[in-house]
This record gives C-alpha cells, sequence and structure tokens, in this order.
C-alpha cells in the first residue's frame, strides 16, 4: 500500500501541475481514516473499519526500521 500512498501524493501534484497539492497528511488521513467509510459505501450491511468480531478486516503491523540507526547521544563528562 505504500506505493499506492505514494502515487496518491505525486499524482495530484502531476495533474494540477501544482507542487502544493495534496500533502502527505491529507493522503494520510484518507488512506487511514477515510479507508473504512469508503468500504462501507462499496460493502454496505458489511463490519467495516471496526476492530470487533465478525468484522472484515485488515491489520498491518508494521516495524519502524530507520534509514540511519538511532543511537544514545553522546554524554559530556562533566
Amino acid at each position: 500500500m505504500w506505493e499506492e500512498w505514494k502515487a496518491a501524493y505525486l499524482l495530484h501534484k502531476l495533474a494540477h501541475h501544482d507542487p502544493r497539492r495534496m500533502d502527505g497528511a491529507l493522503v494520510s488521513q484518507m488512506a487511514i481514516t477515510h479507508n473504512g467509510a469508503l468500504a462501507c459505501i462499496h460493502f454496505p450491511g458489511s463490519l467495516v473499519g471496526q476492530i470487533v468480531p465478525g468484522a472484515t478486516a485488515d491489520l498491518a503491523l508494521v516495524d519502524y526500521l530507520p534509514p540511519t540507526p538511532l543511537t544514545a547521544p553522546i554524554s559530556r563528562g562533566t
């Protein structure tokens, strides 16, 4: 799904010839917050967008692997 998020982010900018279109926060909001509501429109009567028994759901757990290793700050001797 990361590639779809990236495509939404970039294609809106390209289609409108405006680099200010579709900021990253809006793409995330669409994909995370509004995704369940959109699925309910296309699959009426389904339990979508809820984490409850019997609901249709996909969960993605992602480990964050930073591109640069994070280390503890260097302590300065006093």
